[in-house]
């Protein structure tokens, strides 16, 4: 189908991927960790340019995590930024993809999905970022955790016809 006919179809009403920016990346050393009990920058981040201002983003982040706990019921998380703003309001794990420890027993690794439908009504470039915080000791993302090897993630921005 050419171009012309996808922005055709989705000027009729049909959501269509219009560009699809990101993919996976897998990476020979640990990722970016930290202590911060505030959403820190990861510095993980693609951009992409909406094609309509009625376009919709559609963000999917699939991020292997570990958390350090320092006690039981710490947490360490991940969110997504728009242009350095928090695209979810809040600051607790029911707004964010989450690691949680129910005790002092070591430490877990698992990986978070995190799906997101974003309307940045632009036709402006558009920067989102990976932000992650922890109550624990430590939280990484994307490490290497034994008996999982060297692990990746994904991170993808599809652009649907609005």
């Amino acid at each position: 189908m050419t171009r012309a006919a996808q922005l055709a179809k989705a000027a009729a009403g049909g959501s269509m991927v219009l560009q699809i920016v990101g993919g996976s990346n897998q990476h020979a050393g640990n990722g970016p960790i930290t202590t911060s009990a505030s959403f820190v920058s990861s510095n993980i981040a693609l951009s992409i340019t909406p094609t309509a201002a009625s376009s919709k983003v559609l963000i999917e982040v699939c991020m292997p995590c570990q958390l350090v706990p320092a006690g039981s019921s710490n947490y360490g998380a991940y969110t997504v930024y728009r242009n350095g703003s928090n695209l979810l309001t809040g600051s607790t794990p029911s707004t964010m993809a989450y690691l949680q420890t129910s005790s002092n027993s070591g430490n877990a690794a698992t990986t978070i999905p995190f799906v997101w439908l974003d309307s940045p009504n632009t036709t402006s470039v558009v920067t989102y970022t990976i932000y992650f915080l922890t109550t624990g000791s430590s939280f990484q993302l994307s490490p290497i955790v034994q008996n999982m090897g060297s692990t990746g993630y994904t991170f993808t921005l599809k652009e649907i016809a609005g």
